[in-house]
């Protein structure tokens, strides 16, 4: 599962309960499954059934995703899901990225480097056996290179607050000093919260098994009042430790 911004998610439909969601359910293996309303809760809807994301697109959006993205942005209050099969969850994040690259201006090379972050993180994280398939099998890679090649961004993303957007992409932005890190503050000192609540777990766990934080931002989001800012991602351990 990937994170557009806020609320808004592209899925596969087993691995989320989707039905507090605005739905756009494009899989061929529900598209003639019927969905009664009441299924449905906490303002969630079904908005479109079909068979595939380029039928969805096709048939509701004129044929194309940037129509698509800013629709889900107009209404980036409310909570989205989109259910697709594996290869459209790929071809969906390539548009999405390459929208992102033409709002903050990333070389190819970042591009790239964010569309393997995501391919790499559903291989190793998810239980998925298919998702595991199409990265080692390169199927994804094949789909994203295509929709990188062949599509024309319009800028449906140059006016999205980076607050905004999935937390490793707010990330990647800092790193590379195209935001500033107090834009994402809030959403760094949750994500170092979760780290360190893993820490404890893998603590508790097995003493052999030890991450280490070892970056700015997170040290800093941790670090005491008394103890001095780190400026740098290359410091030592006993820097790090203190």
């Amino acid at each position: 599962m990937f994170n557009m911004w806020k609320r808004t998610y592209v899925q596969t439909f087993n691995q989320r309960n989707f039905y507090d969601t605005n739905t756009l359910l494009a899989d061929a293996n529900w598209a003639n499954v019927i969905m009664p309303d009441t299924l449905f809760r906490d303002g969630g809807a079904l908005i479109h059934q079909t068979w595939s994301l380029d039928d969805l697109v096709n048939t509701a959006y004129s044929g194309q995703y940037s129509n698509l993205l800013v629709e889900l942005l107009t209404e980036s209050d409310k909570k989205w899901a989109i259910v697709v099969q594996h290869n459209d969850y790929y071809k969906l994040l390539a548009y999405y990225l390459k929208e992102l690259q033409f709002a903050f201006k990333l070389p190819d090379e970042d591009l790239h480097m964010l569309a393997f972050s995501y391919m790499y993180n559903n291989f190793y994280y998810s239980n998925d056996q298919l998702f595991t398939d199409g990265f080692v099998g390169q199927t994804f890679q094949t789909i994203m290179r295509n929709v990188f090649t062949v599509y024309q961004p319009v800028g449906v993303l140059r006016g999205i607050a980076p607050v905004d957007l999935p937390t490793e992409v707010g990330y990647f932005l800092i790193k590379r000093g195209l935001v500033s890190e107090d834009l994402m503050k809030d959403k760094f000192v949750n994500a170092a919260k979760m780290v360190v609540s893993r820490l404890w777990q893998v603590h508790k766990n097995d003493f052999s098994e030890w991450l280490i934080l070892d970056t700015q931002h997170f040290l800093n989001a941790l670090k005491s009042p008394s103890t001095p800012e780190v400026v740098t991602d290359e410091f030592s351990f006993v820097d790090m430790f203190n």
